[in-house]
C-alpha cells in the first residue's frame, strides 16, 4: 500500500512538473539581471556593483574618463555619442566582455584595446575606420567582431589569430581581397562581407569547417573557388548582384545547403539548370 501511494505521489509530481513546464511556470526564480545604469553619476555613486553601463545616445563628445574607475565594469555601450575619439585609458576596464563603439563617428582606434583580453563582443560597426590597431588582432577572447559600414580597404593577415570567432561582419567597407590566413578562424559560424568590391576569394575558405552563414552580395565576384564546396556545414549562401557566369562543377557536395541567392548574376539558363539539379534540397533565387 505504501508504495503505490508513493508512485502516485511520484506520478501527480511528474504530471505537475510537466503543466507547469508548459506554461513556462516553474517554482524558482530565473537568475537576475545585472541592473543597467544609463547615468554615469549614478553608476559612480555605487562603483562597486556596477556591471553593465549604457551610456548611448546621450550626446557625449569625449570618452567619460570617470568609467575608468568602475572595477567591476562587464559591459559598456557609447553607441551614438559623437567622440572625438578613443583613449588609451579604455584599457583599464580590464574585465569588460562587451563593448559598443557604433555609430561614433570614429576614425582611429587605441592599440590599448587591445589589452582588454576578456573582450569577447565588439561593435565598431558605422564609424569611418579605415584601418584597424595590430592590438585588436591580440583579442583572443573575441567571439563577436561588427565592422559594418566603415571605410576599410584591407583585411590583415592577422586576422587569422582570432581564433575564438564565431562571427564576422564587414558589411559596406572597400575590401577588394581576403588574406590567405582567414581559412585560421576554424570556429567561425557566419562570416558578412556584403557591399564591398571583392574580386575573388582565397582558396584557404574552404578551411571555414564550421561556416553556416556566407554573405557575398554586391561584389564583382566572377568565379568562386573550387574550394568553397567543402563547407560541408554551409547552410546559407548569398551571391546575388556578382558578375558569376557559373559555380564550381561540384557544387552539389554542399549538402547542407537550405538557402542559395544568386539573382542579379549572368548565368545561362542551362547552367541554372545544372545548379538545381545538383542541389535538389536547396530553395534558389535565380
Amino acid at each position: 500500500m505504501r508504495v503505490s501511494a508513493a508512485i502516485k505521489r511520484h506520478g501527480r509530481m511528474i504530471g505537475w512538473m510537466l503543466v507547469m513546464g508548459t506554461a513556462g511556470c516553474f517554482p524558482w526564480r530565473a537568475p537576475e539581471r545585472a541592473h543597467e545604469y544609463t547615468d554615469l553619476e549614478a553608476a559612480l555613486a555605487e562603483a562597486d556593483a556596477v556591471r553593465v553601463v549604457n551610456l548611448s545616445g546621450q550626446g557625449l563628445d569625449a570618452y567619460p574618463s570617470p568609467i575608468g574607475t568602475l572595477p567591476g565594469l562587464r559591459k559598456l555601450s557609447l553607441r551614438g555619442n559623437p567622440l572625438a575619439g578613443l583613449p588609451p585609458a579604455i584599457a583599464d576596464l580590464d574585465g569588460l566582455v562587451w563593448l559598443d563603439l557604433g555609430e561614433c563617428g570614429l576614425t582611429v582606434l587605441p592599440d590599448a584595446l587591445g589589452r582588454l583580453d576578456k573582450l569577447a563582443y565588439l561593435y565598431l560597426n558605422d564609424n569611418a575606420l579605415t584601418r584597424l590597431p595590430a592590438g585588436v588582432w591580440n583579442l583572443e577572447a573575441l567571439k563577436y567582431l561588427n565592422l559594418d559600414r566603415n571605410a576599410l580597404t584591407d583585411l590583415p593577415a592577422e586576422v587569422g589569430s582570432l581564433d575564438s570567432l564565431f562571427w564576422l561582419r564587414l558589411n559596406g567597407n572597400r575590401l577588394t581581397a581576403l588574406p590567405e590566413e582567414i581559412g585560421a578562424l576554424t570556429n567561425l559560424r557566419r562570416l558578412y562581407l556584403r557591399n564591398n568590391g571583392l574580386t575573388a576569394l582565397p582558396p584557404s575558405l574552404g578551411r571555414l569547417a564550421a561556416l553556416t552563414d556566407l554573405s557575398l552580395s554586391d561584389n564583382r565576384l566572377a568565379a568562386l573557388p573550387p574550394e568553397i564546396t567543402r563547407l560541408a556545414q554551409l547552410q546559407r549562401l548569398d551571391l546575388e548582384r556578382n558578375q558569376l557566369k557559373a559555380l564550381p562543377e561540384d557544387i552539389g557536395r554542399l549538402e547542407a545547403l537550405l538557402w542559395l541567392r544568386l539573382d542579379g548574376n549572368p548565368l545561362p539558363e542551362a547552367e541554372q539548370e545544372r545548379i538545381r539539379k545538383a542541389l535538389p534540397g536547396c530553395q534558389i533565387v535565380f
